[in-house]
Order: C-alpha cells, then sequence, then structure tokens
C-alpha cells in the first residue's frame, strides 16, 4: 500500500511547456502516474507526450478531473498557476519552483489552509510510490535504479538526501511504500507530522526514515508525537544544518532521541538501524 499517491491518482500538470515539464511528463508517466490534462496559456490544443494541453486550469477540470496537480511553472509564475488550482480546489499541489518569492509563497499556503488543500513545497522534487507512480522530478529517468517497494516509508526535507537513502535501502533489500520530498524552500506547505500520521495508519509501512534540517519545530513536534504514543512505528532520523544551525540540529536530535527515536549520524547508518524492527514487511515491536 503507498500513501498519497498511486497509479489511480489523477494529475493534472501546470506548466506544462516549461523545459523540465516537458522533459518529467513522459518520465512520470513512464513510470505510472495517471497524467489526465496538462495546463500552459497559449498552448491549448497541443500535447505533451500525449497529454492534451488546455488554456486554463477550469477548461482541464471541465474534461478531466483530478486531484492532485504538479506545478512546473517557474519563480513569480508558480504563484498565479498554485492559486488557479487552489481556486478549482483541487486536493493536493506539488510545487517544484525553487525560486518562488518568499510572499508568493506566504500567501500561496494560507490560501490552501483556508481550503484544506494540502502543499507539498515550494522547492520539492516530488514523491513516489516505488512501482506504481511518482510526481514530479523525483528519481529523474530511472527512478527503478533507485526505489524498489518495500515497507519503509521515507519523508524528507531534500530530494536528493530521499533519493541517497532509498539508494543505500534498496542495496540492503529494504524497499520503500511512499518517500516525500517536503522541498528544502522556506517557507514550506506540509510538514513532517501529517506524513508520519499517514504512514502510521498504512498497515503495509513497517518503519519510517526522517531527514530533517536546522531551522523548523516540526521534528519537535514528532518527537511529542512519539513520545505520547501517537507515533509507534519505528523511526529512524538524519539531523542536518550543524554548520548553519548546530544548536538548532543538536536541540532536534536530543529531543528525538529522548522520545526513542533513532537518530543516526550518517546516511550509511540508516540501513543497519532500521534492519531488526522489520520481519517480513512488518513491525517486529508492534505486531
Amino acid at each position: 500500500m503507498s500513501i498519497l499517491i498511486d497509479a489511480q491518482t489523477r494529475v493534472l500538470v501546470q506548466g506544462a511547456t516549461t523545459r523540465e515539464a516537458r522533459t518529467y511528463v513522459a518520465y512520470m508517466r513512464a513510470y505510472g502516474a495517471n497524467v489526465v490534462a496538462a495546463v500552459a496559456n497559449g498552448h491549448g490544443g497541443e500535447q505533451i507526450d500525449g497529454v492534451k494541453v488546455y488554456e486554463s486550469v477550469r477548461g482541464a477540470l471541465r474534461e478531466q478531473p483530478a486531484t492532485f496537480s504538479v506545478i512546473f511553472s517557474l519563480g513569480g509564475l508558480a504563484r498565479d498557476a498554485a492559486l488557479e488550482a487552489i481556486g478549482h480546489d483541487i486536493a493536493a499541489l506539488a510545487i517544484l519552483a525553487t525560486d518562488m518569492p518568499y510572499h508568493d509563497a506566504a500567501f500561496v499556503l494560507e490560501r490552501a489552509g483556508a481550503r484544506g488543500i494540502r502543499v507539498f513545497g515550494p522547492g520539492t522534487s516530488g514523491l513516489i510510490s516505488p512501482g506504481k507512480a511518482k510526481l514530479g522530478l523525483i528519481g529523474g529517468q530511472q527512478p527503478g535504479l533507485i526505489f524498489r517497494p518495500g515497507p519503509v516509508g521515507i519523508v524528507s526535507r531534500s530530494g536528493g538526501i530521499a533519493c541517497e537513502i532509498a539508494r543505500t535501502l534498496t542495496m540492503r533489500d529494504l524497499g520503500q511504500s511512499t518517500v516525500v520530498c517536503l522541498g528544502d524552500e522556506a517557507p514550506i506547505g506540509t510538514m513532517f507530522a501529517p506524513v508520519l500520521e499517514a504512514f502510521e495508519n498504512d498497515p503495509q509501512t513497517a518503519a519510517i526514515v526522517l531527514f530533517g534540517q536546522g531551522g523548523t519545530g516540526d521534528e519537535e513536534t514528532v518527537a511529542r508525537a512519539v513520545a505520547t504514543g501517537l507515533l509507534r512505528k519505528p523511526i529512524v532520523a538524519l539531523i542536518s544544518g550543524d554548520a548553519i544551525q548546530p544548536a538548532s540540529a543538536s536541540k532536534k536530535r536530543a529531543r528525538l532521541r529522548e522520545a526513542g527515536v533513532s537518530v543516526v549520524d550518517a546516511i550509511g547508518d540508516v540501513a543497519a538501524a532500521l534492519e531488526g524492527t522489520i520481519t517480513e514487511g512488518r513491525v517486529a515491536a508492534h505486531t
């Protein structure tokens, strides 16, 4: 089982004529993503990898209902694209832009929150449910070399680190249920807690890997959830940020350890920390 996305998720692509979109829509579809429509102003009627392009979100949804929008629009254009999707109540957005102005991102996140719409990013590289579907840039052209289906959920601020963690797990025969990249911009939408809750409720996710950074207090929220029993599955955490915010990173590690989370110092330590917690895809300590 996967969380958030699978092969049935109906996906809309916005900013569909950017160079990245023209490349990655094909990669997404090849991996199983159900991309039903694309949007690019001034390009209505064209096709991208067999997907029809519409002038507007309204026009696309009229013919092809969708529940998840992947926004390839760049910088300042990402704001209008996101607001258009929010205005039509698309349930979840992945904003890939790494150069979205701070005030634009804050405005978008406020609007989305008011309507109960989940936002990944800005600056997310996407999500993948190995063997089922991928959205965004994650895994590039050959995600099969990095990811494989299995019982480990991964949630990470960094897309590159998420891929490296998954690759090391795959090499140790530890596959992944879903990998979620939250984004490393500021501000961002969805943080760790709701993703971890989704993993907690997924019967086929046996353990979870978290990669965090100095700065926000969301890891402390996770620590409280573990300490109070809201999160019971084994969690392995890797926290970076010593060079920039050493006190913050150190505090996060301490809080997580106090709550019972296994905190490691390097990517290469993650697999060893997981082994022994997973037995035939189930949580050894909680079955």
